[in-house]
């Protein structure tokens, strides 16, 4: 059996850093990203008919916007279809309101998070795979023919959706506080793999239990990778890099939930 066809049968995608670090991807399936679109969807409809609400409330409290109206739904309509899933992608990290939901997320068939040009790549052909008739029919095909479920505008941008629902270990938080100065030099936006997050998760969740030294060996060969990729300068203790890493991630998320 060739690898293509394991990785279909499992839907597991592996890919290999630059780095060398090779990280597994859970491929999101058809299902899955057809129950995500119908999310966004019902978001996108949402949000033209309140456009269309509010443009009939102006239009009779003041009549001379009637004329206007039509132009201003049709403009209306224009950004909500064209840029709505670019611009989630690009500055929410690869997600939709719908792939948050079902816990997705857009990235580089390399596993790196996309950037803004990605996400207008992959979301110009949407109309293509839409047809006929926007029942998805061609993008149905076209993912149903690839490994990794991708639809055409994947092909064209080099992308691919992944399942991502973050799987906390258990343990307590680490009692250790992260260096300030070492959290100051990291990136303010910071996005892993999914398979790179759990281990980075468990190291640091698993501190108080297996021991600073240990860890600090687990993570001898990572650590050094990690603070490239990050751009930090000279080199870093791992155990300190681990725990700077985890609180950047840690408080984003809480910030994105508006969590005190």
């Amino acid at each position: 059996m060739s690898a293509d066809a394991g990785a279909r049968i499992d839907c597991v995608a592996t890919v290999e850093t630059p780095e060398h670090l090779v990280v597994q991807f859970e491929v999101a399936g058809p299902f899955q990203r057809g129950a995500a679109w119908a999310l966004d969807g019902v978001i996108r409809s949402a949000a033209v008919a309140g456009l269309l609400f509010a443009l009939s409330v102006s239009a009779v409290a003041l009549p001379a916007l009637d004329q206007v109206g039509l132009g201003a739904l049709l403009l209306g309509w224009f950004i909500v279809e064209w840029f709505y899933y670019v611009l989630f992608e690009w500055l929410r990290d690869g997600q939709t309101p719908g792939k948050r939901w079902m816990g997705l997320r857009v990235v580089r068939t390399g596993g790196y998070p996309i950037a803004g040009a990605d996400a207008l790549l992959r979301n110009l052909l949407r109309a293509a795979d839409g047809l006929p008739m926007a029942c998805y029919v061609v993008g149905t095909v076209a993912s149903a023919v690839d490994p990794r479920f991708r639809r055409l505008g994947d092909w064209l941008a080099d992308t691919m959706v992944v399942v991502d629902r973050p799987e906390r270990p258990m343990g307590a938080p680490p009692r250790e506080a992260a260096d300030p100065l070492l959290l100051a030099a990291l990136p303010k936006r910071i996005v892993l793999p999914p398979e790179e997050r759990r281990t980075l998760d468990a190291l640091v969740l698993r501190l108080p239990t297996i021991g600073r030294a240990r860890v600090a060996e687990i993570a001898c060969e990572y650590a050094p990778q990690l603070a490239l990729r990050l751009g930090l300068p000279g080199p870093v203790e791992p155990v300190a890099l681990l725990l700077a890493v985890y609180a950047r991630l840690h408080n984003r998320e809480q910030a994105q939930r508006g969590r005190p």
